[in-house]
């Protein structure tokens, strides 16, 4: 239960520095990239916070005063597209690799383990080239 706290708490924590960043972005491309990601991560949170109620967890407190910023924030009005969706795709790549480390290093149950495999599958599915580049062209019509 404890890993999965520290992954919700993550999942809050990114959440947040989304929603922070999308009026604070010029290119609509990086900003239809934040509000997908917010929205997906809101709805992580939820889902893993049913998950660890169910397992007889109780769920750690976030306090939203002490997310930081992401590294990009305070040059997000001139910093490039690319730039920036690089930095969320890595940050997002490295939330797999903590997904891979508790999937198979837990005792999960099997609910749990499935819904972690489902999200994880839905992060893959986000970074898709597909849709990354969904984005790219995205921004090339808007600006």
């Amino acid at each position: 239960i404890e890993r999965l706290n520290d992954l919700l708490v993550l999942q809050m924590k990114t959440e947040q520095k989304y929603l922070e960043c999308i009026n604070q972005i010029f290119h609509r491309g990086v900003r239809s990239f934040f509000v997908t990601q917010a929205q997906t991560k809101n709805s992580f949170v939820h889902q893993l916070a049913l998950e660890i109620q169910k397992l007889g967890g109780e769920i750690s407190p976030f306090d939203t005063t002490v997310a930081k910023h992401f590294p990009f924030y305070d040059d997000l009005r001139t910093i490039s597209f690319e730039k920036v969706l690089e930095q969320c795709i890595a940050m997002e790549r490295e939330m797999i690799v903590l997904y891979d480390a508790i999937i198979t290093t837990q005792d999960l149950e099997e609910t749990t383990e499935y819904l972690l495999l489902k999200q994880k599958r839905e992060l893959e599915n986000l970074l898709s080239e597909q849709r990354i580049e969904e984005y790219k062209i995205h921004e090339r019509l808007v600006s």
